[in-house]
């Protein structure tokens, strides 16, 4: 289910269906017949998180039947197993870069980071834990506060921002950036 959700938000929002303004209810991402077949009345489960978790910031589906999970201050990696208790465990590797991170994206063996104010570091994940975190080479830097990001269809990210140079209330913008870096585009 979680990767029905993630691939049918990735495809809304690489298809430039963009964000609509829906009364005083602020920005939806996807047109409400896209999430008609979720029920969002009740949790799917319940768990508690340790402490070190109690701001979570990204989650990501770590390829194995679990989840990897961020702070929000500082992006140490936790592997998340779910079932009638939850476990969480640190996932070993290097240490993540400082900063406010606000997402987190996988594809295949790549992680991403996505740091507010637009800086994105790239490592590996593999069956010892993380490689060292790079930076991206993007030209997306301080264009505004970053608040998420995916990987798109054709392999690039998409990240949004909802506070942009020139804020527009109710609207969150989306930049696609190719995954090795380069400039940011604002996707119209």
């Amino acid at each position: 289910m979680l990767a029905r959700l993630a691939a049918m938000l990735a495809a809304a929002l690489a298809a430039g269906h963009g964000c609509a303004v829906d009364g005083p209810r602020g920005a939806d991402l996807a047109p409400a017949a896209m999430l008609s077949g979720f029920d969002f009345t009740a949790p799917a489960g319940r768990w508690r998180l340790p402490d070190r978790l109690a701001e979570v910031s990204g989650l990501v589906d770590d390829g194995a039947g679990g989840l990897l999970a961020h702070h929000d201050n500082g992006a140490a990696l936790w592997r998340l197993t779910l079932g009638p208790t939850l476990r969480a465990d640190p996932l070993p590797g290097d240490s993540s870069p400082p900063g406010d991170f606000e997402g987190i994206a996988r594809r295949d063996g790549t992680l991403w980071l996505l740091a507010s104010p637009g800086l994105v570091y790239r490592s590996s994940i593999t069956p010892a834990g993380t490689t060292a975190w790079q930076q991206v080479p993007a030209t997306a830097r301080g264009a505004c506060g970053f608040e998420g990001i995916e990987t798109g269809p054709d392999g690039g990210l998409l990240l949004a921002c909802k506070y942009p140079q020139n804020p527009q209330p109710g609207l969150v913008w989306l930049y696609r950036l190719p995954a090795e870096g380069g400039a940011a585009e604002a996707m119209a």
